[in-house]
């Protein structure tokens, strides 16, 4: 369960490096209210693809229980690298509209 303020997303956790990289690629969508978080194996500046996505999603950097950058509306064929604004120790993938519909704004609290 992670809170972005007090919205609860029910988020799936990944760690290894395998599942990381691989993250939401191939599935048909995220269901509202759901998530998949990234616990990066280190606290440093994070860089994510849409390669293999099928769906649109929000993207929020997290450092240090706080939202750090949010990367909003990215369509599957996005061929740009996304960058976290500083260190994330943490990055949650949302559905599209996530961080609008809830106006998510940096330093907003995250409780994992």
């Amino acid at each position: 369960r992670v809170y972005v303020r007090d919205i609860l997303v029910k988020s799936e956790l990944v760690k290894s490096e395998t599942r990381i990289e691989k993250g939401l690629a191939g599935r048909v969508g995220l269901p509202e209210g759901r998530g998949m978080l990234f616990s990066m194996p280190d606290q440093d500046v994070q860089h994510f693809w849409m390669k293999g996505m099928r769906f649109a999603i929000d993207i929020i950097w997290v450092e240090n229980g706080r939202v750090i950058g949010c990367e909003k509306n990215i369509s599957p064929g996005d061929r740009r690298v996304f960058t976290s604004p500083g260190d994330a120790g943490y990055v949650l993938e949302v559905p599209e509209g996530f961080c609008d519909e809830n106006k998510i704004m940096v330093n907003d609290e995250v409780k994992i």
